[in-house]
């Protein structure tokens, strides 16, 4: 057994959670609510709701439905997808409205899920699943924008363990991610049954890889400017910027209760310059 199995055996998990962020709940409380509403009102209530909120890319691009690409989240085809896709999201869903915060986490969630529905619809049009029927076919559920989490969640903490329902097997967050992403491409590329849905599942997390990219460069240009003194020469000489105590802080109290493999490379970026230069008074 490997040191990072230990690890792992005698601290909590880091995905663990005690408090849980009101947006996570709020968004599974709607889909919850949404479900039952259904269910209680009857069959003929259910597809009426389906028919109107339900995404299509005949209705979304040639009848200008615009919405359905965000109300087909909070849709689910039965209990079993709705109880899935919400434990999932309470499992991860709090760690990264802890990382960007209630308004940032749910643009970052809804955009996940509208590039899901798209991603699909263009692997639709390009032949790739559903034929001739690719744009009638209606698609519902929350899977694309929490598979965008997940995909987050991995890029703060690929190391991160996490024990499947079924098979129960354990494995770290990048081995999952990968093997997600090659499950997708094989039932896609087989055009086997939930073919768009799998292709909705890819469009999410990678649309989430992306702007866990995008972020990583932006936050790294804003702590390395460019020098103004060399702007001929494209190199990154402005000093770093020193981390202040109560990061510092933080960061110790996670190692206390979580382990050392708990911490995201910036965490461990913050200890390195700490020992380089130190840390600036607040």
């Amino acid at each position: 057994m490997s040191s990072e199995e230990r690890e792992w055996m005698r601290t909590p998990p880091p995905l663990a959670s005690r408090t849980m962020p009101s947006l996570v709940k709020i968004i599974v409380f709607l889909n919850v609510l949404v479900f039952l509403f259904e269910f209680v009102s009857g069959q003929e209530t259910m597809f009426r709701v389906e028919l109107l909120g339900a995404f299509s890319a005949q209705r979304f691009f040639q009848d200008h439905e615009l919405w359905r690409a965000i109300s087909y989240q909070f849709l689910h085809a039965n209990v079993g997808h709705l109880f899935l896709n919400m434990w999932c999201l309470w499992i991860f869903g709090p760690i990264l409205e802890r990382q960007f915060g209630g308004i940032r986490f749910l643009i970052y969630y809804l955009t996940c899920g509208i590039a899901a529905a798209l991603f699909s619809s263009a692997l639709g049009y390009w032949g790739f699943w559903g034929a001739d029927q690719w744009a009638e076919t209606h698609m519902v559920g929350a899977s694309g924008a929490i598979y965008g989490v997940i995909a987050a969640c991995t890029v703060l903490s690929p190391r991160d363990r996490i024990m499947l329902i079924f098979p129960p097997i354990e494995m770290t967050l990048k081995t999952f991610s990968i093997v997600v992403l090659g499950i997708a491409l094989l039932i896609i590329a087989m055009d086997w049954n939930n073919a768009g849905g799998e292709a909705g599942h890819m469009g999410g997390m990678l649309m989430g890889f992306l702007i866990m990219s995008i972020r990583a460069i932006l936050k790294r240009q804003a702590a390395y400017p460019l020098s103004p003194q060399h702007p001929t020469h494209n190199s990154w000489s402005a000093p770093p910027v020193r981390p202040t105590a109560s990061q510092v802080d933080d960061i110790l109290d996670k190692i206390s209760q979580h382990g050392i493999d708990s911490l995201t490379d910036e965490e461990r970026e913050v200890l390195v310059q700490v020992s380089k230069y130190g840390q600036r008074r607040e």
